[in-house]
């Protein structure tokens, strides 16, 4: 069963031109489609998981081209049933900025067309970066009343609602079939007995929702939701379900007094109930070493060292045992924090960040090692 190829198989049976921009976090194929977004080919952003979307392409960043795309299909006139997908926060902070600020100009001129439209706006998460929020994803959705009479006000009560994408699912299929019983057709699954969240992808976890319990009840935006649904009636796995759950329990190896500043304070942004001792602290130390000679391989090794323009750099890595370790390379010495984390779907000794040195930055304290260093690209020390 998967409901992506479903949906726009049923749009498709209902009148309406189906579309996509992009269609790799999907199991659609072209066959699904009347219209997609023109291919570049032989172009190394194309045919990645993560598009590059401000890369160039023809003079243009992609997510240009992607977004003339979508503005010329919506102009043809009403029914076409457009999927975009476009991704820019996975690098850094600074790209989510420059992808909104086009995204927002194109949905001002989609709002200010004649033509009636349904609108839904989602995002996943930010950065990997733990000051982006990653449990509160965006959603927007925006009906006009001549298309859809009966549920705008409930789609407005429905704000601040726990609400997922099986649920939006749910009320496309109440839109197009008028469905007031079931809309999003669990009875037709139920036998299924368990319903996959994402494409199995090689090491990540599976998350599934057991239909056997009777728990699962997704439902259409256009009808009411539960102030109170819980995370199993949504269809959430508990383990990454952060809607009205307690603080987290983490783990540090270190005393709260000896921790960074950093972590001390995510730990208060995030809640985090913190546990006094109890980490296997040699773990943590062979992790921290770990990322230490992971950094030095990384970046050139040279004569020409000098002192850091910012006091620190930083690496991220995550075990097989869920711990993370936060290293830091802080003036005058080496320090870490070792932190238990909640994420089970990382690799073993991924690392996953590294504020590596900029262009005419110098070198690195002494204590590090003249090896761990970056010069400018004149060589200069």
């Amino acid at each position: 069963y998967e409901p992506s190829r479903r949906l726009f198989r049923l749009m498709r049976e209902r009148g309406f031109r189906t579309a996509a921009t992009d269609i790799g976090g999907m199991a659609l194929l072209p066959e699904d489609l009347d219209h997609m977004v023109p291919v570049v080919r032989h172009h190394p952003i194309v045919g990645q998981k993560y598009v590059k979307d401000l890369s160039m392409v023809g003079g243009a960043a992609w997510v240009d081209h992607v977004l003339d795309f979508n503005r010329r299909l919506l102009q043809r006139g009403s029914g076409t049933f457009l999927w975009s997908h476009l991704s820019g926060a996975h690098r850094h902070t600074l790209l989510l900025r420059q992808l909104g600020r086009r995204i927002a100009e194109h949905l001002q001129a989609v709002l200010s067309s004649p033509i009636p439209t349904v609108l839904v706006v989602m995002g996943d998460h930010g950065t990997i970066e733990v000051e982006c929020d990653q449990r509160s994803p965006l959603l927007a959705m925006r009906v006009p009343s001549s298309v859809w009479p009966d549920a705008v006000e409930q789609v407005r009560r429905n704000a601040g609602r726990l609400v997922t994408a099986w649920d939006l699912y749910a009320t496309v299929r109440h839109l197009a079939e008028g469905r007031e019983v079931d809309a999003f057709g669990l009875s037709e699954i139920r036998s299924y007995g368990r319903l996959l969240s994402m494409p199995p992808v090689t090491n990540r976890r599976h998350f599934s929702t057991d239909l056997n319990t009777g728990v699962f009840q997704p439902r259409s935006l256009g009808e009411p939701i539960d102030a109170n649904r819980t995370c199993a009636e949504a269809g959430i796995d508990p383990i990454v379900c952060g809607w009205r759950a307690p603080p987290a329990n983490v783990d540090y190896c270190l005393p709260w007094e000896e921790l960074s500043e950093w972590t001390r304070a995510t730990a208060k942004r995030e809640r985090f109930r913190v546990n006094g001792g109890g980490l296997r602290c040699d773990l943590a130390q062979a992790l921290a070493e770990a990322a230490a000679l992971a950094v030095e391989a990384l970046l050139p090794r040279t004569k020409a060292c000098a002192a850091l323009e910012e006091p620190r750099a930083e690496v991220l890595t995550a075990s097989v045992a869920a711990y993370t370790v936060r290293f830091r390379v802080l003036r005058p010495v080496r320090v870490f924090d070792a932190v238990r984390s909640r994420d089970l779907t990382v690799r073993s000794m991924d690392v996953r960040q590294v504020s590596t040195y900029a262009m005419h930055e110098h070198c690195a304290p002494e204590s590090v090692g003249a090896e761990l260093c970056a010069c400018d690209s004149e060589g200069v020390g």
